[in-house]
């Protein structure tokens, strides 16, 4: 916290000409006066402060209207921590002249949120600030320390749901332990510790109760000598990423590395290189749920303040790209710090001292929107946030549940205070959106060989990607999805007819336990006399493809199906498509064939008024003629109102 010196306090207050009407100033006192006002000089600079606490106690009964001699006693209070008669003396010299000094506003305020009187302190700092003071230092002290004064007084009248749940002893000890990450099945928890000058990453079993058991050391990472900062891990718990110091590989001071878990043991670390790193600070790395993108804090030259938050996301060829700053949104002109982006893909948690808070860091959350940008930050609120040292927040799959480090268990002035992970059930105002993950597995239609696809997860309504990211060598891709949304996701390679699945609000599954999805693909280009060239091409269901209730009209969220569509007969010119409507049992025979017929015809309109030529596009009705699923469930009939392509010829 900032502080006053006992000499500046005691210099602070200029002289300055007196034209009041009760108090009187230096310049106005007699010589006789002005001769014991300067003797008290000598107490100060022998540190007998009550001694000369004493004498100006006494030039003031003898003339009460004396303002410097206030001044005097409420900075020597100041220093002392007596707030309450720092206030008071302070508060006389305003009652005195309330235009003597704009410092003297600064000065109530300052000591008002010392004493938690938040809204006294906001009114007497906003009255400094409203005076233009020439020192632009000050002035922006007092910005930042009535911003906070005006959110603490609302934080204290408006608190969220709050109960901190201490983990047991198996993990918090006479150490220091910090940043805290739950495994994406909420199995283990991986935390660091502290232990003289000494980091060790460590990991804990966790039961359903939160009960903690066979905690360890990572020991193929720990062995070195290297100090060891915050964790992140892979959805697929195959890869940690963490920030390690001084390291023969590093480019600065704090680095960020990876380790592969394979064999049962966790490989050598490595550098993440010089397009996540810098040659200054880079620690705290937080994965995304799909394991695409990679948040953390770095002080390189160009932020916005002292530490900013940084992402970087890999490329196609599966490269980190690099680095770029969140934005203003999320950094600010102090630190920000310990990223934490839930899977939902949307909701990143931090610590900073730099936004409107309650102590020297405050906890914080920003929303990303549709369109990719980040809202304004938002505190988490009292008594999430208090006057302790807080960070290093993450949260459950579910949003339910929040980790954190602080310090808030223990007394000011207890010796044995240190940090240690506490728990909380998370109001649901500041959760992020419960999330499910997804494995998809994709395999060639005729070979049933596992193909490397691009893969798209599309908000239909704004038509935004959610996540752009890539299946392996094996076909598979994990990542997690916000369940309370339905999305689109369509799988693309060049050489083959684009696969369309709808997405559902899903239940929770964690990564070890997903939501699967296996996928074929079907080929479009084949080699020179390839036996599966005269396999007749399967129709592909359009899942994303939606009507009114009743009707041919196309809703909007089809548009991303329809682009797809137009996209893929773009880069096949050669290929022609036959689109087939299907409807369930419901209502007439005659009037679901001909609205099946309508509907293949309406996503025709929409392909030619894109530009592809009525000649390549074929339009089929079925009507109730041909279902997949069982029209005496609602489930059923879903799945029978569907609409197809085909391709029907390859030249």
């Amino acid at each position: 916290m900032w502080r006053v010196s006992i000499i500046s306090c005691l210099l602070f207050f200029v002289m300055l000409p007196s034209f009041f009407a009760q108090g009187i100033s230096i310049k106005e006192a007699s010589q006789k006066d002005l001769k014991k006002y300067k003797s008290v000089e000598k107490h100060l600079r022998a540190k007998k402060y009550e001694k000369a606490i004493k004498e100006y106690h006494k030039l003031t009964k003898q003339n009460p209207n004396w303002i410097e001699p206030y001044l005097k006693r409420g900075s020597i209070y100041f220093e002392q921590e007596k707030y309450t008669e720092a206030e008071k003396e302070f508060l006389s010299v305003r009652t005195l002249d309330s235009s003597f000094d704009p410092k003297v506003d600064f000065m109530i305020g300052l000591i008002q949120t010392k004493l938690g009187k938040y809204e006294e302190a906001s009114d007497h700092l906003q009255a400094y600030i409203d005076q233009n003071p020439k020192d632009k230092r000050r002035l922006k002290r007092a910005e930042k320390l009535q911003q906070n004064a005006k959110f603490t007084a609302f934080a204290l009248k408006n608190p969220r749901q709050f109960e901190i749940d201490p983990l047991d002893t198996t993990i918090n000890s006479d150490d220091l332990e910090y940043c805290p990450i739950m495994s994406i099945d909420q199995s283990k928890l991986i935390f660091s510790r502290r232990v003289g000058s000494s980091e060790f990453i460590m990991v804990c079993d966790m039961d359903s109760n939160k009960v903690a058991s066979n905690c360890h050391e990572l020991r193929s990472i720990n062995l070195d000598n290297y100090e060891k900062g915050s964790i992140t891990i892979s959805p697929d718990g195959k890869t940690l990423y963490f920030a390690s110091k001084s390291r023969t590989e590093s480019f600065g001071s704090y680095d960020l590395f990876y380790s592969v878990y394979d064999n049962e043991e966790w490989s050598r670390p490595h550098n993440l290189g010089l397009r996540i790193n810098d040659p200054t600070w880079d620690s705290q790395p937080s994965m995304s749920g799909d394991g695409q993108k990679i948040y953390f804090s770095s002080k390189r030259p160009g932020g916005f303040g002292g530490s900013d938050i940084y992402m970087s996301e890999r490329g196609e060829d599966g490269r980190w790209k690099a680095a770029v700053n969140l934005g203003p949104e999320i950094n600010s002109a102090g630190h920000d710090e310990s990223p934490f982006i839930h899977p939902d893909h949307q909701t990143l948690y931090f610590r900073s001292n730099g936004h409107p808070g309650m102590g020297s860091y405050d906890l914080y959350l920003s929303r990303r929107s549709d369109d990719g940008t980040w809202g304004k930050a938002e505190n988490l609120g009292y008594p999430v946030n208090t006057k302790a040292n807080d960070g290093a927040l993450s949260i459950s799959l579910d949003g339910t549940k929040a980790y954190f480090t602080s310090d808030r268990m223990y007394e000011r002035d207890d010796p044995n205070k240190n940090l240690d992970i506490l728990s909380f059930d998370l109001d649901p105002e500041i959760r992020p959106n419960p999330s499910t993950f997804i494995q998809i597995q994709v395999t060639d239609q005729y070979t049933g060989k596992p193909l490397m696809t691009m893969v798209d997860v599309i908000d239909n309504i704004n038509t935004e990607p959610l996540i752009t990211t890539k299946t392996n060598q094996a076909g598979t891709a994990l990542f997690s999805i916000p369940t309370n949304r339905s999305f689109a996701m369509h799988i693309s390679k060049d050489g083959y007819a684009f696969h369309s699945t709808f997405l559902p609000k899903l239940d929770i599954h964690d990564a070890l336990k997903p939501y699967i999805l296996e996928i074929e693909l079907q080929r479009i280009l084949f080699e020179e006399n390839s036996p599966e060239i005269d396999s007749a091409p399967k129709p592909i269901v359009l899942e994303n493809i939606f009507f009114e209730t009743g009707s041919a009209h196309l809703l909007t969220e089809s548009s991303v199906e329809i682009n797809k569509l137009y996209e893929m007969l773009v880069d096949q010119p050669s290929i022609q498509i036959l689109i087939t409507g299907h409807t369930d049992n419901v209502g007439s025979e005659q009037d679901n064939l001909k609205l099946s017929n309508d509907r293949a015809s309406a996503v025709i309109q929409a392909l030619m008024q894109k530009g592809i030529s009525k000649n390549r596009l074929l339009a089929d009705g079925k009507g109730e003629s041909e279902p997949i699923a069982d029209n005496k469930t609602a489930e059923g009939r879903t799945k029978n109102r569907r609409t197809t392509f085909q391709i029907i010829r390859k030249n």
